[in-house]
């Protein structure tokens, strides 16, 4: 990929497939999007036809696959391990969901990215799903600065992470910055008149 001035930016495409999941909270998944031959190059954002309802307490869980093998023509260089990332030459496949709430009305209206986004972290390290992140599910950047301060962040030193130490190290860290203007935010536009 060439960008304006001739400089070229190396692009690695490994994720192949992906699919997302509900898994309600007694426990049962259902499939709600699958993906079977991911192509960054069109595959942007999808609608659906039909609303889903995801009951309070539900998780998604997205699976990603990866070619970073020789056989995949868009890996500049097999031998380099891949890490996911904001950078072009990384993996930079995620979900994003966009939420209504059933109540939500023009007087009422929710910051759902300030309620997603108190979550996403957490969702994003917690590999096996248990609302707390062991030393093991560490990856990436942001796994090596948490693993860096770990006796600081695992405050009760029970030997993981859970979604308050977690929140506490993202304030510490200055991750708190956006959820801090996301709360100062108001939650409703001033009513007419006023």
């Amino acid at each position: 990929m060439a960008p304006p001035g001739g400089i070229q930016v190396p692009t690695f495409f490994g994720a192949t497939s992906s699919d997302l999941w509900i898994r309600y909270p007694d426990g049962k998944e259902k499939l709600l999007l699958t993906l079977p031959r991911y192509d960054f190059g069109w595959q942007g954002h999808y609608n659906f036809a039909e609303p889903i309802k995801i009951p309070a307490g539900s998780k998604l869980i997205a699976h990603y696959v990866y070619d970073n093998s020789k056989s995949n023509p868009h890996n500049p260089d097999p031998s380099k391990t891949i890490v996911w990332g904001d950078q072009s030459w990384e993996e930079m496949f995620f979900t994003r969901i966009r939420y209504r709430w059933m109540d939500e009305t023009s007087k009422h209206l929710v910051n759902y990215d300030q309620a997603l986004q108190q979550g996403a972290l957490m969702g994003m390290l917690d590999a096996n799903i248990d609302s707390k992140i062991e030393k093991s599910e560490l990856k990436g950047r942001v796994g090596q600065m948490l693993l860096g301060k770990w006796d600081v962040i695992d405050a009760n030193h029970d030997g993981v992470i859970d979604a308050n130490e977690l929140a506490a190290a993202q304030k510490m860290m200055g991750g708190g910055r956006r959820r801090q203007e996301a709360e100062a935010a108001p939650s409703a536009p001033p009513a007419a008149g006023k």
